[in-house]
Formats: structure tokens, C-alpha cells, sequence
């Protein structure tokens, strides 16, 4: 947790109680890779949409990203 915060001190310029909250959450974030249960996966939903602002996470990067059908056909129509 200590490694992420000062890794947060260099990119961004929050106060301290909010690099401490930043490093904490990425540190008990859900690892890349673990299968979720459905309930689990609408819980995480539900709290995305619950939070005051939804798309972008605390360093301001989408949490959503809109893929049209068209594009989907595209991915997979190799």
C-alpha cells in the first residue's frame, strides 16, 4: 500500500487522506482475472451507479467504455 501511495504522490496532485484512500482501494481491489459470481457482478454495478459520479474513477479515467455493434461485428468478423 506504501509503494502505491508514493506512486500516486508522483501522478496526481490530491491531498494525503486521499492518496491514502486511493492506494487502499487499489490495494483491495478485485485482481485482474478472478471469476465473479452474477450476484457479485450486479452488487459491483449497483455500487458503480450508487457512487456520485459513475464514469470516471478517482484519477479521472472512464470506468465505462461504449463499443457500437457495428464495431463488435467488426472485432469479430476477421
Amino acid at each position: 500500500m506504501l509503494a502505491q501511495y508514493r506512486e500516486l504522490e508522483q501522478i496526481t496532485a490530491l491531498d494525503r487522506r486521499k492518496k491514502v484512500a486511493l492506494a487502499f482501494a487499489s490495494r483491495s481491489a478485485i485482481r485482474k482475472g478472478r471469476v465473479l459470481r452474477e450476484e457479485e457482478m450486479e452488487m459491483l454495478v449497483d455500487q458503480l451507479f450508487a457512487c456520485e459520479e459513475p464514469y470516471l474513477d478517482p484519477l479521472q479515467k472512464p470506468t465505462l467504455v461504449y463499443v457500437s455493434m457495428s464495431e463488435i461485428d467488426a472485432r469479430f468478423r476477421r
